[in-house]
């Protein structure tokens, strides 16, 4: 399997660390009349610490499917094919306008696509992966010839995902915090049939579920308790996200399935770490005693959950850091707890 074509648009805002800690500030008061109890140069240092700088939001005067639009034209573009030639539409984010039939089939329609096969792909910040590895079973099947996956994250602009920045005690930064990272953008990645074989491997962890959520309705008490998540107080769409307990549940299992990947393989020339701290997977490298060739995004674009893989491919392409032929690595962490490693050759 090859990517034959690969885009991605980003919204125009780009937010700093001051101002999304002033949203922070700003919901937290108004929701709870709380003021954050320590001094905002304190938690902006914090937030500076992940090496963070900025991160593209949604304006209100542009449009979701306006910037998906753009990205898919490019990808085909890219990939010197029509839009009649995609016979296989995944749509693989988070972030979802629709619950039914799913944001695939509205998007091919708002697109103009009459007919064409479409669903929803929804690993968390997995989802790409977990797209590209159905992509990889389709086409060596020759069930299609050309799979358009694309990724759309745009939920922390509006007001229907304010909850998220809104605290009424500091304790909550532990699972607010990840809030204050999270990007936006959208990108279309065109796969089709090659002689290279994408090696790719998922652990999930279920046990660790708890660690990081997005609720879509309301849970009763009684499942809340069946869940793991009694004793926590959250809101329909609000974004929890205990980084650190994600960290220390699927580190270790990670650096095994990286060290089992490095034995049957060397290094790879570009390494596309997922985008939620640079820091992280810079000591994340140093445990493995490589000097792993990362290419990061997290301090200009921050956490763009799905989007973070092809983002980055398609950055460190346009600067020229991503060729054909190179070896490519990506290593993701996500919520799920779902893990993977995929080599590939770009």
């Amino acid at each position: 399997m090859k990517i034959s074509g690969l885009s991605a648009v980003f919204p125009s805002t780009i937010v700093t660390n001051q101002e999304v800690i002033e949203i922070l500030e700003k919901e937290s008061r108004k929701k709870y009349n709380y003021s954050l109890s320590i001094p905002r140069e304190a938690l902006l240092d914090k937030l500076n610490s992940t090496e963070i700088k900025t991160r593209r939001w949604l304006s209100k005067n542009e449009s979701r499917i306006d910037l998906i639009s753009e990205a898919i034209d490019n990808a085909l573009i890219d990939a010197n094919l029509l839009r009649e030639d995609i016979d296989l539409i995944l749509y693989a984010s988070v972030h979802k306008q629709f619950k039914e039939p799913g944001d695939s089939f509205f998007i091919a329609k708002a697109l103009g696509f009459k007919s064409i096969e479409c669903f929803d792909v929804l690993e968390a910040c997995n989802s790409f992966v977990r797209a590209s590895h159905i992509a990889q079973a389709y086409l060596e099947t020759n069930s299609y010839k050309n799979i358009l996956v694309i990724t759309s994250e745009f939920m922390v602009h509006d007001d229907e995902h304010l909850s998220s920045f809104q605290i009424s005690d500091i304790k909550n930064l532990e699972y607010a915090f990840s809030t204050l990272t999270v990007g936006e953008g959208t990108t279309a990645t065109i796969f089709t049939a090659s002689e290279h074989k994408w090696k790719q491997k998922i652990v999930g962890l279920p046990q660790h579920a708890n660690c990081c959520f997005m609720t879509a309705a309301n849970i009763s008490s009684e499942d809340k308790t069946k869940y793991g998540l009694n004793g926590q107080d959250f809101v329909v769409n609000q974004f929890i996200s205990y980084g650190l307990k994600l960290h220390k549940g699927g580190s270790s299992i990670l650096r095994d399935m990286v060290v089992e990947s490095l034995e049957k393989r060397e290094l790879s020339d570009i390494v596309f770490p997922h985008t939620h701290s640079k820091v992280a997977w810079d000591k994340f490298g140093q445990g493995l005693k490589l000097k792993v060739p990362y290419y990061h995004i997290f301090q200009d674009y921050g956490n763009l959950v799905s989007s973070s893989l092809p983002v980055g491919m398609y950055l460190a392409r346009k600067e020229g850091k991503l060729k054909r032929n190179m070896k490519v690595s990506a290593w993701m962490a996500a919520a799920g707890m779902s893990l993977s490693v995929t080599d590939f050759k770009f």
